[in-house]
């Protein structure tokens, strides 16, 4: 074996390793018990270094090292997704949608309301969309205290018939907090959630302390905003009928979409990186902007609660968009 494959094997080895350290971490074999889990990825770490340090080199150090790197492996490639778990309140239902013609029937829309504290209060609803009424598509973006990090949500504008938004999200269990690195380990299932904005977005721009909100306007035309409208129906379609798992890098909230895409998206850093992603649309002449900067279009996109005040469920939709640039 040459030097440069040796070097290239323990790089691999050490990566594999720190890969495998986080499986147990995060989503390690003692369901329940978050403390033992990564006692037992130290435990793996030491162990795993006692075998390469101690056993001599050769066939017995390599049997050594293989079992510890496969098992884990093996474990974790039979951790199968599911739509039937416990599920916390706000993502306990599995959208979907039939079509008949141009009526789409969007089942289990979420269209949670607030009370004074921003407490949810759960319903959801039955709708009937008529793709011919289809003439925009939005986009919102949430940033929590970082530019880097955000999470966008897409929303169709039917005209008269209202506005429909999609929230691509983590599925969490009633005894789970997101954690940004579990996304990586198969912890969470992928969800697709239809709702309201009244819900969705006013959650996030009047009753969560730690998040910002904008908007904006893309230039889609109805037939393209028909286009992306119909990947979503049919990715929501797909995840009832087989569940995929969350991940942070390859299935979050806006790489399933480019996955999804008829023609795909060109690959861009901030994709990943979410919270740049209206700067992205932005450069891509995708959001219009009235002539506006980049800065400009974000300042004036800001829904900013102290401005358009609280409206209710029935305004809020036609509030945050009051003199807005684009619409």
């Amino acid at each position: 074996m040459n030097r440069t494959r040796v070097i290239f094997l323990k790089i691999f080895k050490c990566l594999l390793a720190i890969w495998i350290f986080g499986l147990i971490w995060f989503n390690g074999p003692i369901a329940g018990h978050n403390l033992w889990n990564p006692l037992l990825a130290i435990l793996w770490l030491i162990a795993l270094i006692l075998v390469i340090s101690k056993l001599p080199a050769g066939k017995a150090m390599m049997s050594g090292q293989l079992a510890f790197f496969v098992l884990p492996v093996a474990v974790f490639s039979l951790i199968r997704p599911s739509n039937h778990r416990d599920w916390q309140v706000s993502s306990s239902r599995t959208p979907y949608a039939t079509l008949t013609g141009n009526l789409v029937t969007v089942h289990e829309i979420r269209s949670f309301d607030y009370d004074a504290d921003g407490n949810e209060i759960p319903h959801w609803s039955t709708r009937t969309y008529n793709l011919e009424n289809l003439v925009a598509m939005d986009v919102f973006m949430t940033h929590w205290k970082s530019d880097y990090a955000g999470h966008p949500l897409f929303s169709f504008d039917f005209g008269a018939e209202g506005h429909l938004a999609f929230s691509i999200e983590a599925r969490l269990e009633k005894d789970e907090s997101y954690q940004l690195l579990s996304g990586l380990y198969r912890r969470y299932e992928l969800i697709y959630i239809a709702c309201e904005e009244s819900d969705a977005v006013r959650a996030r721009s009047h009753y969560r302390d730690n998040e910002s909100v904008h908007i904006y306007r893309t230039i889609a035309s109805p037939q393209q905003a028909r286009a992306r409208f119909m990947e979503f129906v049919r990715t929501m379609n797909q995840l009832r009928e087989k569940p995929r798992f969350y991940n942070i890098l390859t299935s979050n909230c806006t790489t399933a979409v480019r996955s999804q895409m008829d023609g795909g998206f060109p690959m861009d850093w901030r994709i990943i990186a979410n919270g740049k992603l209206d700067e992205l649309l932005y450069e891509r002449n995708i959001l219009e902007t009235a002539g506006l900067s980049f800065a400009q279009l974000k300042e004036r996109s800001y829904l900013d609660p102290l401005v358009i005040g609280n409206p209710g469920k029935e305004r809020y939709s036609s509030r945050i968009r009051d003199g807005r640039p684009g619409f």
